[in-house]
This record gives C-alpha cells, structure tokens and sequence, in this order.
C-alpha cells in the first residue's frame, strides 16, 4: 500500500466468503511518517561590491538539500582566526548581507535545520576580509599672487579612500634638504595653503587617513622653493651731543606690509645685544674714540631675521 501523504490514517479492512457473506469490519490506525534524512547545507559568499568599507558580503547563491522536510532555520557562525572574535546570524531566509567587525580571515560554519529539527552537518569556508589603504595623490602650485615665493596652493587633491567611506585627515611632513629644518602640517580638508618657512629644496612626504583610521603610504616628492622677495634695511650712524654719544636711524627699510621689523638687536664689537623696538634710538656711549663693527639683526613678525653690518 503506498499512502498519498504522511500522517495518522485509519483503515477498515473487510472480508467476503465465497457466498457472498460481509465479514464484520475490522478497524485500525497506522501512523506513516516522514523518513528522518537530515538536510545539507550548501552556500556561496561573494564581497558585496556597494559597500566601500570592504567590510561588506552577502550570500549569491543556497542550494542546501532539504533532507525529509522543508528547511526552517539558517544558521550562520563566524570566527576570526588567530582571535577570540566571534559572532552568528540566524536570519529566516538565507540570501543575506552582512557586515564583518574588523579586517581578517574568518571561518564561517552554516548549517540549516528542517522541520523536523533534524541540522544539517555544518558546511565549513574561509573568507578572506582585506582592507584597501587610501592611496595618497596631491599637487602644489605656487602661488604667484603672494609675493614673497614660500606660498603654495593644493590646487589637486585625487588621494583615493580605500576601505572607507571619507577621509579625514591630510598630513605633510617637510624637510628642508639645504638646512636640515623641519615642518608637519595636518589638514582635515584637501584644499589648503601652505606656507613655506624659508627658500631651499624641500622633501615631502603626504599621507591620508580614512574614517576607519586606515593610513595611505606616503606619496614622496620634492618642491624647489625659491624666495622672491627678502626684507632689507640700512642704517645711519648719527652723532647725538658728543662725540662719544651716537643714535642708529633705520633707513630703506623694503618690507611687506603684513610683515613689518618689529626689534631690532644690536651688538656692538661682539658684545653683548641690545634690543630696541623704535626705528631711531640712542645707543650707549662710546668710551674711546677708534674704529666700532656695528650688527643690527632686524626680526619681523612672522620671526624672519635680516642682518645687516658695518664698520664706523
């Protein structure tokens, strides 16, 4: 006998003789159940391209066999290797996406489980999560609005983010290659101004970060910065009431208006420096008469230091 469906079904069973004569029927219950074949589990992962963090999979195909009964359940469980991170999905349909905690290898084990609770032997893959740096890419331009030369415009900015959605820091480091000075610049915007401290060959080196803290390699290159203009001065050495009491006027004084001489140190024979802040002041009287080497040293407000000397 084969029973069109599973289930409880009760039969009656009868007999006639050979007169003719209907037995008494005869009643009872089988119950046909369903075979207990665990299902299979079967799945492909595949990086989910539309996630920029490089963090993102999803599932692109399941063809786990249902064994004796539908599948109910998805069982998903991930573990770092060489870590102690875990987690697990139990989504009610299998084509899911999914986002791993951090950059590595993980072993997934998925099993599905049927109706009849029967799981499935786990079916075991390895992913490999890879992170992607920024790669850094910049141009400076100098700016030939600004006089003096030591001012460069970003004028292009096409560093790439990687495994991310932004960036979110822009660092140059310069080295002067003549002087051996140093400069670090960190920037949260690409587009910025910078400013030279002096002239000289500089040695850059530029760097991005993205939101997830990855760091690009740095992009190396060099920048011939040539001053244009350098502040000058010169000086009167006038007699004041004596012959042993002089005063120092400043004179010719070529300057930028945003970048006046704001002291003045003077050494006199080597000695010891006098500092004045007036364009004409008096200096402490000469002792004997004779021949004087007079170092004025003028600083401007950015810190630029002129000297200028001379024998009187």
């Amino acid at each position: 006998v084969v029973f069109p469906s599973y289930g409880n079904w009760e039969i009656t069973y009868t007999v006639i003789d050979g007169t003719g004569i209907k037995s008494e029927p005869y009643t009872f219950n089988i119950n046909v159940e369903r075979p207990r074949i665990k299902p299979i589990a079967n799945i492909v992962i595949a990086k989910n391209e539309q996630d920029k963090t490089d963090l993102g999979f999803k599932v692109v195909d399941e063809t786990s066999n249902p064994g004796s009964s539908n599948i109910v359940s998805y069982n998903f469980k991930f573990v770092k290797v060489d870590s102690t991170e875990t987690f697990s999905i139990t989504p009610p349909q299998p084509f899911i996406f999914f986002s791993f905690p951090s950059f590595g290898t993980w072993n997934l084990e998925y099993s599905v489980t049927n109706e009849q609770g029967l799981i499935s032997d786990p079916f075991t893959t390895q992913i490999n999560v890879e992170e992607t740096l920024p790669v850094a890419n910049v141009l400076l331009v100098e700016d030939t609005t600004d006089p003096t030369g030591l001012v460069y415009n970003v004028v292009s900015e096409n560093s790439s983010i990687g495994s991310g959605n932004s960036l979110v820091e822009y660092k140059y480091t310069f080295l002067n290659i003549n002087t051996g000075e140093m400069q670090e610049l960190i920037f949260d915007n690409p587009f910025n101004t910078i400013q030279f401290s002096s002239a000289g060959l500089w040695s850059i080196n530029y760097v991005v970060k993205n939101d997830l803290g990855l760091i690009s390699n740095p992009l190396s290159f060099t920048v011939d910065v040539i001053e244009r203009f350098k502040p000058s001065f010169e000086f009167n050495l006038v007699e004041i009431t004596s012959p042993f009491l002089f005063g120092i006027e400043i004179i010719n004084e070529n300057i930028l208006p945003n970048d006046p001489f704001v002291r003045y140190d003077v050494q006199i024979n080597n000695s010891g420096t006098l500092s004045y802040q007036d364009r004409i002041f008096e200096l402490p009287p000469f002792t004997q008469s004779g021949d004087y080497k007079i170092n004025i040293q003028a600083i401007t407000t950015s810190g630029k230091n002129l000297m200028h000397n001379q024998l009187c």
